[in-house]
């Protein structure tokens, strides 16, 4: 039988408001902690646990009450819990800084207050100070060793690290010891991501998903379990999901902008003009990351400096500061007599990366240069591999020392005694950029992949050209910009096994003029489909070839061919076949069609490298001006028209001119013949030389030691 109240002292009542804790009943257990408070107010358990409750109210008002209640009163070691509730209260406030000095408070008071360093972890990590957060869960973990909140945050910090191993043991004992945390089960997902395995994460994101209560945090794991559908290339669950986090919390910025990509990938126009301006303008005024840096290439309407912010945001989410393990502009002491370079990549193997930068690391000075190959990735043995490989004098494989942590990686590339270092991926697919915020190399660059600034401190310089970077653009870099004398974008005819596809093979009509555009859809908006829709229309006969798309993004394009009076069977979607037989069939084509904002790079390239013009639009920013200024490095400035109505009109002058297409590909046969094409390379791996000279000197040397070279 209860006790009746009137009769029940302080301590009885919240020894049953404890009790009544454990048994999940808060109301009846808020209830009896009054009680207890007005039998003393000033009870340090009592006031504690007010405050708890009230925070898991979001009741901020009434916690912060309560731990200035506890710091009035004076009680021996009841300071220490004051401040920890001060700092809970400022944590769920998102003032990390405040919470961050009461938590400092606290474990002064009490130096082995496991839950005041947990929580203060949790403040540093959202203050991006990972060193800090490192070394006081460090601490937690050796007072609660069987805390699943302690292992979850110290779990949480390992893999802002780069430390994905220890940090999927620490996140695996975080959910064993408490289920109910579901931030580690959203970590875990993340991990499961970055370990390519999609299923699991998806999995993982629901077991965080159903233990989630506040609106934002819910938006923040739908999101990232839309990732996991689109590693997997299920883009219609993954729109859904990314619609849903919005609903939930319409400040998620990353939803935004991934749904934004999304759409663009299915060709939903009509959504992509409903968000375009909408990201533009978060990417604008916020200070937080709203889009990928490579996503956000193709975002209608964004200028160079908009490029600019979205890179500094994706640097500031992932490159916080760290010890270097090599000085900034350090010079080796070796005497050696070349310079040391590395090449970081995840695409040597058959990617147009590979096909593309091969030919270029073949024409190195090797009397000036010792190149070093840097893989991760996929390491099956293929030609693309080959090609690269073979171009370096050493190679490291990193993918063992990646399974442990980014920062071993590092470690690995650092013993090597770089002089330079170049990232070929950067903020691209697959990019292990967080590699270099370790500064392995006393000098590091990119080059090739990412048409953008990196902005990030890690990054000393960029090979691009005059054509494609003018002052304007340049002046949006926050790193170097080291100019080839023409195109910095190469060319390569891969052996396509002396191949001869027919346009019977490939579905196409024999005598009718074949448009190409063998871009992935996500480069493809509405004002670019409407010129080809344009030219279609000029050209009687002519089909759009374009390579395999999602479904719904061909559905809506057959459909706008219907609206735009042209029989949809024009557009005739080409096979996924392997490289080699790709690049053999686009010269099929008689005119390739170019995208923008977003050009297409590799896949003009090709076309050029076929013989097959390419008509493009140039712009305003680097992504949309590499391939007019690879066209004019060629002679072809013919092809590069300066608004929509010129662009139309070259495609169709080129197509009805049946006498000035063909002198155009005789010309370009050649002048860009297998061999010509090599020596083009091998010249600009002459220049790159010069420009890895060039890049190692444009960095202060920090250090008085003799020169390498």
């Amino acid at each position: 039988m209860n006790q009746p109240l009137i009769a029940m002292t302080a301590q009885s009542m919240l020894q049953r408001a404890l009790e009544l804790i454990r048994l999940g009943k808060p109301k009846l257990a808020e209830y009896y902690l009054d009680g207890a408070l007005a039998r003393e107010p000033r009870n340090l358990t009592a006031l504690f646990e007010t405050g708890r409750m009230a925070l898991g109210k979001n009741d901020l008002e009434v916690a912060t009450r309560c731990g200035n209640k506890i710091l009035a009163g004076s009680v021996p070691r009841g300071d220490a819990f004051g401040h920890l509730l001060l700092g809970n209260a400022a944590r769920q406030a998102n003032d990390h800084g405040r919470a961050v000095k009461a938590f400092e408070r606290a474990v002064k008071l009490d130096p082995n207050m496991a839950e005041a360093y947990c929580n203060m972890g949790g403040s540093l990590i959202d203050l991006n100070d990972i060193p800090a957060a490192f070394a006081v869960l460090g601490r937690a973990v050796e007072l609660a060793p069987n805390d699943g909140a302690v292992h979850a945050n110290f779990g949480i910090c390992l893999y802002r690290m780069g430390h994905v191993g220890r940090a999927a043991e620490h996140l695996r004992h975080a959910v064993a010891l408490n289920p109910e945390i579901s931030i580690a089960w959203t970590i875990l997902g993340s991990l499961e991501l970055d370990f390519g395995r999609p299923d699991q994460a998806i999995i993982a994101y629901r077991e965080g998903l159903k233990r989630v209560s506040q609106p934002a945090i819910a938006s923040q794991v739908m999101y990232n379990m839309s990732l996991g559908f689109i590693q997997k290339s299920d883009r219609v669950p993954a729109v859904a999901l990314l619609k849903q986090a919005l609903e939930a919390d319409p400040n998620n910025d990353l939803a935004a902008g991934a749904l934004l990509y999304q759409a663009q990938w299915q060709c939903d126009w009509d959504l992509v003009d409903a968000w375009a301006g909408n990201v533009q303008s978060r990417i604008r005024e916020r200070q937080g990351m709203v889009a990928e840096p490579f996503a956000a290439l193709s975002c209608p309407g964004l200028t160079a400096s908009d490029h600019q912010r979205v890179s500094a945001a994706y640097g500031r989410r992932f490159y916080f500061d760290t010890p270097p393990l090599v000085a900034r502009g350090h010079r080796w002491n070796d005497r050696r007599k070349r310079l040391r370079v590395g090449f970081l990549c995840g695409d040597f193997r058959d990617h147009p990366v590979a096909f593309l930068v091969g030919g270029v690391l073949a024409g190195l000075d090797r009397l000036r240069v010792e190149a070093i190959a840097l893989s991760y990735g996929d390491a099956t043995p293929s030609e693309g591999r080959r090609l690269c490989l073979s171009a370096c004098e050493s190679h490291v494989d990193l993918n063992f020392d990646l399974q442990h942590s980014i920062e071993r990686a590092a470690q690995r590339i650092a013993a090597l005694e770089l002089d330079v270092l170049v990232d070929l991926q950067c903020y691209t697919a697959n990019t292990r950029s967080e590699i270099l915020r370790f500064r392995p190399a006393p000098v590091q660059g990119h080059y090739l992949a990412f048409a953008s600034t990196a902005a990030a401190a890690c990054f000393d310089f960029t090979l691009l050209d005059a054509e494609c970077c003018p002052p304007e653009i340049e002046a949006t870099f926050s790193e170097t910009v080291l100019k080839f004398s023409g195109s910095y974008f190469p060319l390569f005819v891969p052996d396509d096994g002396h191949l001869h596809p027919t346009r019977a093979e490939q579905g196409l009509p024999e005598n009718a003029i074949v448009f190409s555009a063998m871009c992935h859809s996500y480069k493809i908006n509405r004002d670019v489909f409407a010129a080809w829709c344009a030219i279609l229309s000029r050209v009687d006969g002519s089909v759009l070839w374009i390579r395999t798309v999602p479904p719904d993004a061909e559905a809506v394009m057959r459909t706008t061919l219907q609206q735009h009076g042209i029989d949809p069977t024009r557009l005739i979607v080409a096979p996924s076949l392997q490289h080699h037989q790709h690049i053999a069939r686009l010269r099929l084509a008689d005119i390739g069609l170019d995208t923008w904002p977003f050009g297409a790079h590799t896949t003009l390239a090709n076309m050029v490298s076929n013989a097959v013009p390419v008509v493009t639009l140039e712009g305003d920013i680097l992504a949309a001006r590499t391939d007019a200024s690879l066209l004019r490095a060629l002679g072809l400035s013919e092809l590069v028209a300066k608004s929509v109505a010129d662009y139309v009109d070259i495609a169709v002058n080129l197509a009805l001119n049946t006498e000035q297409r063909r002198a155009i590909q005789a010309r370009m046969q050649a002048e860009l013949t297998p061999q010509l094409i090599e020596q083009r390379q091998l010249a600009m791996g002459r220049e790159m030389t010069d420009l890895l000279y060039a890049a190692r000197d444009s960095v202060p040397q920090t250090d008085a030691v003799a020169d390498v070279a």
